[in-house]
């Protein structure tokens, strides 16, 4: 049984300035795990696309350090995450 694709999202490769080539990647069904996945795979490709197509407001609350705290809005429900890198 084939996975259910909902749709696809074009991807451009290569440099800027030179010619690229346009690849199209299957989005995945969030009702309907794919055979070929685990659920930990099936998972994050999910999170991956949901956070493609979100626009997300990013503020450093660590002073500029790479691992620390960071406060993260979701413009579409007004919601602020705390997220903590470690």
């Amino acid at each position: 049984m084939r996975a259910k694709v909902v749709g696809t999202k074009s991807v451009r490769s290569g440099k800027k300035g030179k010619s690229t080539k346009v690849k199209s990647i299957p989005l995945l069904s969030n009702t309907r795990k794919p055979e070929r996945m685990s659920v930990a795979e099936w998972q994050s490709v999910l999170r991956k696309q949901a956070a493609e197509n979100s626009q997300f407001n990013i503020r450093d609350l660590s002073g500029g350090k790479a691992y620390g705290d960071y406060a993260v809005l979701n413009p579409a429900t007004k919601n602020t995450y705390k997220v903590a890198l470690r």
